[in-house]
């Protein structure tokens, strides 16, 4: 720890003249080696303790800030991510926290509109499946049924009875194939409505529906709709017919002969509520 420029060889000189009435008499010169480090330390001491205090001070402010700012709530909406993983959390809420740092504050609500999203997803997968485990169920089992029938009395059946069971069979496949072809345009509806869904992909809803009733009219079976005025929806257009085509073909089958359709719009979260209902026989409770 000694110094430097003594192990350098180094040495300090000055010299200062000395005058009197514009007359040099003579010069001052001194030398010596320069301060060593601990000495210039130890003069310099109640400076260096302020100055390493200050830094201490600011260092730890600053570590307070970015714990505050940064660390907490990053630590808060990894946790609340898990636990929405997990299925402990519904959704992330928006951070009231006014320490956030903006860009935290828009992860956190992207993030927590990703998780709404994935919410409703994981609900409309579930009701989707229950719905059509519930339309093959009824097919499925008249088939296994008629086939059972068959494979055990075939060759003791009568001729009008076995071609009974076997226009049975191919009655429920044409049903199930007429399932599965709804579920692939449904499930197209569904690819274009998240692809398009901004102000590009617009519909009239209302003349939507007197097209569609026109157009069941037609078939002998009726839609009944409240004339109203013009009404565009953020949505295109084969996926709401898609939809609505779907509910109206489905309530023919199980016997109705008229449906009832009604929306109403709501300002505040901007979006439109249809309603459908038909006069077919209702469903059992026991079912």
């Amino acid at each position: 720890l000694s110094s430097a420029s003594r192990r350098a060889g180094f040495r300090v000189f000055c010299a200062v003249p000395v005058i009197n009435d514009g007359r040099l008499l003579g010069v001052i010169h001194l030398s010596r080696t320069p301060r060593e480090i601990i000495q210039a330390l130890y003069h310099e001491g109640p400076n260096v303790a302020k100055a390493a205090l200050m830094s201490v001070g600011l260092m730890g402010l600053v570590i307070i800030l970015i714990s505050l700012m940064v660390i907490r709530p990053a630590k808060r909406l990894a946790r609340e991510t898990a636990e929405v993983a997990e299925g402990r959390r519904e959704g992330v809420e928006p951070d009231k926290s006014r320490l956030a740092v903006s860009e935290l504050s828009e992860l956190r609500a992207v993030v927590g509109e990703m998780a709404e999203r994935l919410r409703h997803r994981s609900d409309y997968l579930k009701a989707f499946a229950s719905g059509v485990s519930h339309e093959f169920k009824t097919p499925l089992t008249s088939i296994k049924g008629a086939v059972e029938l068959l494979s055990e009395h075939g060759s003791t059946m009568p001729p009008e009875t076995k071609a009974r069971f076997e226009g049975n069979i191919l009655g429920d496949l044409e049903r199930l194939e007429r399932l599965v072809g709804r579920l692939l345009a449904l499930a197209r509806a569904e690819a274009q409505a998240e692809i398009f869904p901004g102000k590009d992909s617009q519909a009239d809803i209302a003349e939507l529906l007197l097209s569609l009733r026109e157009h069941y009219r037609q078939q002998g079976y009726r839609l009944e709709i409240e004339e109203t005025p013009p009404l565009l929806v953020a949505a295109p257009r084969d996926v709401l017919e898609t939809v609505l085509r779907y509910l109206a073909d489905n309530s023919r089958e199980v016997g109705a002969k008229t449906s009832f359709v009604d929306f109403e719009v709501d300002p505040v979260n901007q979006l439109v509520d249809v309603f459908i209902c038909d006069d077919g026989p209702v469903v059992p409770k026991d079912l």
